[in-house]
């Protein structure tokens, strides 16, 4: 089973189990009919927002990946092409990573490089967590400038390698379609716990 199926499971079954839970040791104010309205719509209304958005962008990210992982240009990473094919997928550059950066949201972190550009323009770019990320974030923190190339999918940069191997970026087709996956199964989760919530919470509601 795929993993982003997990995002889907884990609201489906636990928030219907914690609910019944819950509503049996408050048997009061948790099956009020305006708590039971509450946990019905914020259950359906955000679950079905968060699928909707992310199903609808599934399609074209699911184009792109597979433009990624079939055209010639782009199995070939980022070494230097000897002959660039027009309308190629794909193109690498010779980068210098100028600035490694770490940020962080509520309890994760997140590594960013700053990329000189060939045409004298900066990118920042979020390192994906596979491959030789941490050696490549590592050694750009501790020597600035560091001789990188660059992998460019459709405007983005989608890998940098380095001596110390290579990173994937978040704009690496499959990643992202991995991730749109499972926020979208995650939407589908919480409706499917939302409509759980009304057929046993039906009779509250009024």
């Amino acid at each position: 089973m795929s993993g982003a199926w997990f995002a889907f499971l884990l609201p489906a079954i636990l928030l219907p189990l914690l609910t019944f839970v819950w509503r049996a040791a408050h048997p009061g104010s948790w099956n009020s009919p305006g708590a039971a309205r509450s946990r019905c719509l914020i259950f359906i209304a955000f679950g079905m927002a968060l699928g909707l958005y992310n199903f609808a962008l599934l399609p074209k990210l699911l184009d792109a990946s597979t433009l990624y992982l079939s055209d010639p240009s782009c199995a070939a990473g980022t070494a230097p092409l000897e002959i660039a094919r027009a309308g190629a997928a794909c193109r690498s550059e010779a980068v210098a990573i100028v600035r490694a950066t770490q940020g962080r949201r509520r309890s994760s972190s997140y590594y960013y490089l700053t990329l000189a550009m060939h045409d004298g323009s900066r990118s920042n770019v979020q390192l994906g967590y596979a491959e030789n990320w941490r050696a490549i974030w590592q050694k750009a923190a501790a020597f600035p400038g560091t001789a990188a190339r660059a992998q460019l999918f459709e405007g983005h940069v989608v890998a940098v390698t380095t001596e110390d191997g290579l990173a994937q970026t978040t704009w690496y087709p499959p990643s992202r379609v991995n991730r749109y996956q499972t926020w979208a199964l995650l939407g589908a989760g919480l409706l499917f716990a939302g409509l759980i919530e009304l057929v046993f919470s039906w009779r509250s509601l009024f």
